[in-house]
């Protein structure tokens, strides 16, 4: 995870996201280089009907828009509703 554990128990919960996040970007960046270091071997050895280097990475995910609700928004924002009801 890249955290000791005397660092981790003074996280938010929102900083341990972060720091998972992180490390699932970390490993997939790691597991794409992998793939693209086989790929460019493979194609040194000019092997036949070899698939394409996209087919083997992991697709991207589209960044969120600027000013896009979060679902922890929308949680304050219902909460705040609820506690102004009378």
């Amino acid at each position: 995870m890249g955290c000791d554990p005397e660092q981790f128990w003074r996280l938010t919960p929102r900083e341990i996201a972060r720091v998972f996040e992180g490390a699932a970007a970390r490993a997939q960046v790691d597991s794409d280089r992998a793939i693209t270091i086989g790929h460019m071997t493979a194609a040194l050895g000019r092997v036949k009907k070899f698939p394409r280097l996209s087919t083997l990475l992991s697709p991207k995910k589209p960044k969120p828009k600027r000013g896009q609700s979060k679902p922890w928004q929308d949680q304050l924002a219902a909460w705040g509703r609820a506690l102004t009801r009378k």
